[in-house]
Parts: C-alpha cells; structure tokens; sequence
C-alpha cells in the first residue's frame, strides 16, 4: 500500500480491498465509520474519488440569505441571534431579501442557501412567498433553505405537522435543505447549551410521518444511487438506536422499503441486517 500508513490494524484488510478495487461488504463498511484513522480514511476515500472522477473536484457557488436575526432561542454559543429589540435585530421585508439576492447574483451562482432566526412573528406565508418570489426571480438557482430547527420551531408554531410543513416549503420552491441544526440529538446536552428543545429532530412525534419520509427518499434515491440510499438507511440504524421506542414503526416502514421491486442488492441487505 504506497503512500498510505494505517494506524487502526483493522482498516489494513480492507485498504487492500479497497486499493484491488473490490466491493465493501456491510462489515466492513462499519469497520471504516468506527474508525478514528481519519488519514487512512481520507487517503482512501481520495483514492475512490480520483479512480472515479480524475483530478476533477465539483462544487456548488452559492451566497447566503438570512432574512432575520430575530431569535426566541438562547442558544449560549450563538453570536447570530438577537431578541427583538436587542441592538443589531433586523427582520427584511420580502423585497429586501429579493434585491439582497440580487447584489449577489451572477449567472455563476448556483444555489441560495436561506437560514435564519426562529423568528416568533413571521408567518408560514411570508416564508413561502420568500422561496416563491426568488424562484421566480432567480428559476435556475437551487434554493436550499431552512435547518432542522426552523423546520421543527414552523411546526410546533403553526401547530402543523412536519409534513405540512416540509409540503408547503417544496411546493413553494425549496429544493434541498442544509444539516444545520441537526449535529446535537441529546436533549440533555442541547439544555446545556440552551438550544431549541423542541420537535426540531423529532419527526416521529408527528405521527410517525418522518419515517414515511425517509422510506420514500430511500426508495426513490436507490435506483439512481444506491451509495447514498446506503447511507441514509445507516444513518436511520443510528436514529433507531437512538430512539429505541419507535422500533416498530421503524420496522414496519423498512421492512416496506425492503420489499419494494427493484431494490438493489446492497440496500436490500443493509435494510435486512437492520430489521434483524
């Protein structure tokens, strides 16, 4: 193995595999998110990276968008947020937030990335005419907008469902949303730092509609890519595991997805090791 050095003695086998170009199986893709040899890792990933794609990178040219500071969270490590009449709060008007965006736009761009304050005023409304008034201003530009914990703060605030309320943001034109938000699950740590606590990760309290979501992503995403669709289903192992008291719902929703025609073998195996 030129060049590459691994410090963690189980990544060696499959560095090999790896390097030879062979498939992972489930083990030992679970070997590579448990390891700490970050080195090895990144050494490794690259070497997929440049077999796959050449010495070529892709990424995305994007300009932020934050509407309003305004914020009913206290978040200690937040430097961001202000309460409505702190110093520095400000809330644009639509037609602001659409000549911001203009300044900032050339037909580089790419995508608008749109996060802001829990703002305890605004309406569901004026956040939809926000993502159609640049859609129509700007059509080619992907439009990824709002974190986890705004999405959880509009349902508990509009006393909607999370569904309804991701439903109405698409239909809107919000075409991806960013992880922020998402990196704490322990409510006893996000205390600690006075976060948000409400559903802001907590689809399942919403009749269990996050977890149809998920099904349906991994399902549609398997037949294009069934590297990512992977990855979401771990991902949902880990929230599984985290939520032990929603493991039949869970159950019942992959054991669906398990049994849809055309899942890839891989999936189709992951799913399984998860349901057992």
């Amino acid at each position: 193995m030129p060049n590459l050095r691994v410090e963690d003695q189980k990544l060696a086998p499959i560095a090999e595999k790896i390097l030879a170009g062979e498939r992972l199986n489930f083990e030992e893709g679970v070997a590579l998110y448990r390891s700490n040899d970050l080195l090895a890792l990144g050494y490794l990933a690259n070497h997929v990276r440049e077999k796959l794609h050449g010495k070529r990178t892709y990424f995305n040219v994007n300009r932020h968008i934050n509407p309003t500071n305004v914020c009913v969270a206290s978040c200690k490590l937040c430097a961001f947020g202000r309460k409505p009449d702190a110093p520095g709060a400000y809330t644009m008007a639509l037609e602001e937030a659409f000549r911001i965006a203009g300044e900032g736009w050339t037909e580089a761009i790419t995508e608008f990335h749109i996060v802001g304050g829990l703002h305890p005023e605004l309406t569901l409304d004026w956040y939809c005419e926000l993502l159609r008034g640049l859609k129509q201003r700007f059509p080619n530009v992907h439009l990824k907008a709002f974190t986890m914990v705004e999405i959880g703060y509009f349902a508990q605030r509009f006393k909607i469902p999370v569904r309804d309320v991701l439903l109405r943001l698409k239909d809107a034109g919000m075409d991806s949303m960013p992880g922020g938000g998402a990196e704490i699950f322990a409510d006893r740590v996000r205390a600690l730092i006075g976060a948000f606590s409400g559903n802001h990760l907590r689809f399942h309290a919403h009749d269990g509609s996050g977890y149809r979501l998920v099904g349906e992503v991994v399902r549609a995403l398997d037949p294009i890519n069934p590297q990512i669709a992977a990855r979401l289903a771990g991902a949902f192992e880990n929230w599984r595991r985290y939520d032990p008291q929603r493991q039949n719902l869970m159950r019942a929703e992959l054991q669906a997805t398990a049994n849809m025609k055309g899942l890839s073998a891989n999936l189709f195996e992951i799913v399984t090791k998860m349901l057992g």
